[in-house]
């Protein structure tokens, strides 16, 4: 099989893992909620990061395929950054996040006003405050991510723009991959879910056409 016929399978199973998501979720009409049942949050949850993941990779691969990274595209690219729905569409991140070292970590423990209530032994509530505010960012992402797949190749011109502007002004830190090395986020040994074999055909891709 080749490199078109893998891109554009994953990136099929990826919108319809979003998108069943986004129904089992009851956002697919466009409805607004703001606490998520448990056993859905647990469902995003176990999704969303490797879906990320695997989205950056596809568009990293849709970037180099079209040849909007190619050096001196620049100003072809100019005004070509979508913009959200009416401006409230969060962004898709296409920069994985940078690996975190918990060893070299000066200390640990809640943020400021976020502790945990603990009621009981085996019983951890949380203020529904934080919750609700934790759960619409995981609402949005969740948007921003299946927008994103829906418009592979806007967000393809969108990365090599961000690229661009970093080698023509040195910015430091001089990050110009969007991707990190080693294992990528949501990376899990054990398969657990669909979106596990999905990110592993799509890091490959990523690494077979870099």
């Amino acid at each position: 099989m080749n490199n078109e016929a893998i891109f554009n399978g994953q990136l099929s199973a990826l919108i319809r893992v979003v998108s069943a998501l986004l129904a089992s979720a009851g956002l697919a009409a466009g409805a607004v909620i703001v606490v998520l049942p448990r056993d859905v949050r647990l469902s995003v949850l176990r999704v969303l990061r490797p879906a990320e993941s695997a989205a950056r990779r596809l568009i990293v691969v849709a970037a180099q395929r079209l040849g909007f990274a190619a050096p001196g595209g620049r100003r072809a690219l100019v005004g070509m950054i979508p913009k959200g729905e009416g401006g409230t569409m969060p962004r898709f991140a296409l920069f994985d996040p940078r690996k975190r070292f918990p060893e070299l970590s000066t200390g640990a423990g809640f943020a400021r006003g976020f502790a945990p209530r603990i009621s009981g032994v085996d019983e951890v509530r949380v203020d529904p405050r934080i919750r609700a505010k934790s759960d619409m960012r995981l609402i949005a992402r969740l948007k921003a991510l299946h927008a994103a797949l829906k418009d592979i190749s806007g967000q393809a011109r969108r990365l090599a723009t961000v690229l661009a502007k970093r080698r023509a002004t040195g910015e430091v830190p001089r990050r110009t991959s969007p991707l990190r090395p080693g294992f990528p986020p949501g990376h899990r040994q054990r398969r657990v879910h669909e979106v596990d074999d999905i990110l592993a055909e799509c890091d490959l891709l990523a690494a077979r056409v870099a």
